[in-house]
């Protein structure tokens, strides 16, 4: 997710806090007879509130503030659904009698692979992509609890060892999760 992403996902989950509390404390104040909550009480038009469901063009002010929050909330939701993929990097390397291309999902299928044939480890799986402006190669190992943690450490610095040389002069940084399985 891009810092901009993250931002007004954190921007309209507050907006949504304070309008909920709002109406939170209101309504409890309202119920314990709190002098805030009376007062904001008074500043509304009861008669006015109270008549709205007789309005002629209620329903079509219903209709067209549900089709609002309809239309925000697509838009949030396909401002939240991104492509977070890394694809193919060119290398420094590349110069003018030619390009290299690689692709980093490539070298962390390798990585996956090795992984996949260590001791004690039942599967791998890899994904390349893009974390909050950072393009990381993923790594997740699955293995059982009795598992020799120190093999699986050392594999994880000889495979980030591998990745960078593999990819150089470029910031792509690899993170290995180990999930390991319950102890019983």
């Amino acid at each position: 997710m891009s810092r901009t992403t993250s931002f007004f996902n954190r921007l309209i989950a507050f907006l949504l806090f304070a309008v909920l509390a709002f109406l939170a404390a209101w309504g409890i104040g309202k119920f314990f007879h709190q002098a805030f909550a009376d007062k904001i009480s008074s500043s509304v038009d009861q008669k006015a509130v109270s008549g709205l469901p007789n309005q002629s063009n209620y329903i079509w002010w219903l209709v067209g503030a549900a089709a609002i929050a309809l239309i925000l909330g697509l838009i949030f939701l396909i401002m939240n659904l991104q492509r977070r993929r890394v694809g193919r990097q060119i290398s420094p390397a590349s110069n003018r009698e030619g390009t290299i291309a690689l692709s980093p999902a490539d070298i962390a299928h390798v990585v996956e692979y090795s992984f996949a044939h260590l001791d004690g480890v039942r599967t791998s799986h890899h994904k390349c992509i893009n974390d909050r402006g950072t393009r990381v190669v993923n790594v997740t190992v699955h293995a059982p609890a009795k598992v020799d943690m120190e093999a699986l450490s050392q594999a994880c610095t000889e495979a980030a060892e591998d990745v960078r040389q593999a990819l150089p002069g470029q910031e792509i940084y690899p993170r290995f999760m180990v999930e390991l399985d319950r102890v019983e």
